[in-house]
């Protein structure tokens, strides 16, 4: 009997571990969107690419934080007014939003939205196809500026 516990001890703990990786996402997890460099003014940032409805909902949700010069780009077929809420998130970032190859507005240090109610929804300031998420202080500290021209590599 004593064995039997110590190894539904064991398998438990290994059933724990191995939700813990599966659900908790962690800094530079892979993903299988595909990844590319952007340059942002005079900055690269790798991103990954969120191009279709199940990646862009998805977005950066259970993730623990992203890497300094990374972030996650969302890219939409055609221009306009994408709403984003942190539901989900457990870090801040900056959203920057870009139209036209242009950055064209910027929420600094959204930040995740926890317990009950409904989260705040952050909307683009003018028409956008694209929507940059790093994280948060990234724009300042990148010296990114609205105007800045933003290019797919």
């Amino acid at each position: 009997m004593k064995k039997f516990l110590i190894a539904l001890g064991i398998f438990a703990l290994m059933i724990i571990a191995f939700l813990g990786v599966s659900f908790v996402g962690q800094k530079g997890a892979e993903s299988n969107l595909p990844k590319k460099a952007l340059l942002v003014g005079n900055q690269f940032i790798q991103v990954e690419i969120a191009g279709d409805p199940i990646s862009r909902s998805r977005g950066l949700s259970g993730r623990s934080g992203l890497e300094e010069g990374a972030g996650m780009l969302f890219v939409f077929e055609a221009s306009g007014l994408p709403q984003f809420w942190m539901k989900g998130m457990l870090f801040p970032i900056d959203i920057v939003w870009v139209g036209d190859g242009k950055i064209v507005g910027v929420e600094k240090e959204a930040p995740p939205h926890y317990g009950f109610g409904d989260p705040e929804i952050y909307m683009a300031p003018k028409p956008v196809d694209m929507v940059l998420e790093i994280g948060a202080g990234e724009f300042d500290r990148l010296g990114l500026k609205i105007g800045d021209a933003v290019v797919i590599q």
